[in-house]
């Protein structure tokens, strides 16, 4: 009888009315790595722990490892209590924890009573020979990117370099999962019935490479990847899309990869691949500005719109000079701005992703970038310009400044587990962070920002404002309602913002529902 290798991602959701099942990538690129052993797939995301246990209940005889993902907050949480019940049934079968947050905190990690080992960085590697040594029945404490314990509580740490190479590596075992089922669920967060005149029949998240080469100061990348990017063969990738395209419904990808634009001549070949094989389906990718700006002197961005991206997701973050320095994102206002120009030019969507909470962030920062986010409106009013605030996270360079400016650190897995990590919701413990401040960034970007510049995006606050415009009963209110905003946003002047008083009766009255940008990662105004 072939063992079995139970591989688990826990729940990011403490909220079920939330609940928006999204493959879990990591596990299905760590389970084709692990053959002939079996694997079985858990998502939290699709049923709880204590259904995932039955699942697995009468396999536990044959189970060489149990191996869980988790990345910071409520993951963990789940991951643990999946780990206790696995620990009360069947104590002899090594837990092993892997992910963002462990790989950034392992000393404090590895003392936790449901975890065995830790691996560190790209699991590919590491845990493949943590399963061998297991199998073979030898001792798994001496693997490059492994920590454990010893029974005298001695940290036993290895090399942390991240290598590995994707090259010859499988990709992730999509067909592992009930794609019908994450097909269907998709449906509910698709961003428009049909793009580009293609009627969308299913959303699927994709990676085709890990890493990054940037240096973001907020971002734990470079401590998991060492500042590395590794890709997937492209050849290898458009086979596995075109089945999944043709074969699975999925019809818009999003392709997840921290930088997907890296390199010129894998974007060219990937796009001839898709166009010379005729496939049908419109897809979008992170992007970061320096990518875009090289694409176009290439003359990349034709070949793209051809193959079918119709947008792409930037980290802008911040329109203040001072935040862009602090952050280490090495472009300048005028950078973002002519990447939305070119973008504009060639028919693919831009989202520009705006960061605040920073430390050290001043009122001037916050009018900085309200006026980028003017002047990107103002180049394309369709442009969804999504808003986050930043969370300290372990592992990153920020995260010691986070820590001097008052930080309340917490100090172990179960305490992580219950870690407030909502871009869209004040954390209790993060002291720079002001809720007056916090209205003001919504107020102005969710509601003076489209009504000044009016355009046609279907999610936000003030939805299809364009189309009102020039068709509702109330068109006259409204053009007054755009004069006001655009005086407000030209001369970033915020004092008594009655209008949104009158707004929030109005929304009352009718009972619209609240909005907050953030809630959905497809598309916010």
């Amino acid at each position: 009888m072939s063992k079995t290798v139970i591989l688990f991602r826990g729940s990011c959701y403490t909220d079920e009315s939330q609940n928006v099942i999204l493959p879990p990538i990591t596990l299905i690129s760590l389970a084709p790595m692990i053959s002939p052993c079996h694997s079985i797939i858990l998502d939290g995301n699709v049923k709880s722990e204590e259904d995932c246990f039955l699942e697995i209940k009468e396999s536990l005889g044959s189970t060489l490892c149990v191996g869980i993902s988790a990345i910071t907050g409520p993951e963990i949480a789940s991951g643990l209590r999946f780990a206790a019940l696995i620990r009360d049934a069947a104590p002899q079968i090594p837990i092993v924890w892997g992910g963002w947050h462990v790989s950034c905190l392992p000393d404090e990690s590895i003392h936790n009573q449901y975890v065995d080992a830790l691996v560190i960085g790209p699991g590919q590697m590491a845990f493949t020979e943590i399963i061998k040594r297991i199998s073979n029945g030898e001792a798994f404490d001496n693997i490059e990117g492994v920590m454990t314990e010893a029974n005298q509580g001695q940290t036993i740490t290895t090399s942390k370099t991240g290598r590995f190479n994707l090259d010859n590596c499988p990709l992730p075992a999509f067909d592992m999962l009930d794609l019908e089922l994450y097909r269907r669920e998709s449906l509910a967060i698709l961003p428009y019935p049909e793009i580009n005149g293609l009627k969308l029949t299913g959303y699927l998240y994709y990676v085709t490479s890990f890493g990054c080469p940037f240096s973001c100061t907020f971002c734990s990348n470079n401590l998991v990847y060492k500042h590395r990017w590794y890709g997937y063969s492209v050849d290898a990738v458009l086979d596995h899309l075109g089945w999944l395209v043709t074969e699975k419904g999925f019809n818009c990808i999003a392709i997840i990869d921290a930088e997907f634009f890296f390199k010129n001549d894998r974007i060219e070949y990937f796009c001839d691949g898709i166009v010379k094989r005729g496939y049908k389906f419109v897809w979008d990718a992170q992007a970061s500005v320096k990518s875009i700006l090289r694409m176009a002197k290439k003359g990349l961005l034709s070949k793209l719109r051809k193959a079918g991206c119709w947008r792409m997701n930037i980290g802008a973050e911040t329109g203040s000079r001072e935040m862009l320095e602090y952050i280490n994102k090495k472009i300048s206002v005028e950078d973002i701005l002519e990447s939305a120009r070119i973008l504009k030019d060639s028919g693919i969507t831009a989202c520009f992703n705006l960061l605040f909470g920073l430390l050290h962030e001043k009122r001037s920062d916050l009018l900085d970038s309200f006026s980028m986010a003017y002047q990107l409106k103002k180049i394309n009013p369709d442009t969804p310009l999504p808003i986050s605030f930043y969370t300290p996270f372990p592992g990153t360079p920020m995260y010691e400044d986070a820590v001097n400016s008052g930080f309340n650190v917490p100090s172990s897995l179960e305490e992580w587990g219950s870690y407030k990590t909502s871009y869209i919701t004040l954390s209790d413990n993060i002291p720079w962070r002001d809720v007056k401040r916090e209205k003001l960034i919504y107020d102005v970007l969710t509601f003076y920002l489209p009504i000044s510049v009016p355009g046609n995006l279907k999610r936000g606050t003030i939805t299809m404002y364009k189309q009102k415009l020039e068709k509702s009963p109330y068109r006259l209110l409204l053009y007054l309602a755009t004069r006001i905003a655009n005086y407000r946003m030209k001369n970033m002047e915020f004092r008594f913002r009655i209008e949104i008083f009158l707004y929030g009766m109005y929304c009352r009255l009718i009972n619209k529902q609240d909005y907050r940008s953030g809630k959905s990662d497809i598309d916010d105004n």
